[in-house]
């Protein structure tokens, strides 16, 4: 996508929509390519050779941004494990267009005041 002098890329978009680190949005577009299935973040870790404490930091900021579903499986000697899933796509493409146009009005404004 062009912007007036600069290219900006999808993923570029994406970050600075959900205001996502780097390691954050590795894991995002990981659990997007693979949105069927649901992750520890443990496997999320090994998967994408992050370290483990980046990946559960990641995890919970995402998840409390509603772009990530988090099941909870109890483990038999007692405890419990989380994994998580990619929220519906179409539910982060909404939410993408809503700020992305919510930007557009928002420099549409300046605009009118300048």
């Amino acid at each position: 996508m062009d912007f007036a002098c600069k290219k900006i890329e999808l993923k570029e978009l994406i970050r600075c929509s959900f205001s996502l680190t780097k390691s954050e949005f590795i894991i995002i577009d990981f659990l997007i390519k693979n949105e069927k299935e649901e992750f520890s973040s443990k496997e999320i870790s090994t998967n994408l050779k992050l370290d483990l404490s980046t990946v559960q930091r990641a995890l919970k900021k995402m998840h409390s941004k509603e772009l990530l579903r988090r099941g909870q499986k109890n483990l038999s000697p007692g405890g419990y494990i989380y994994f998580y899933q990619i929220k519906n796509k179409s539910e982060i493409k909404k939410k993408l267009g809503e700020i992305i146009n919510s930007w557009a009005k928002g420099v549409e404004n300046e605009i009118k005041k300048w």
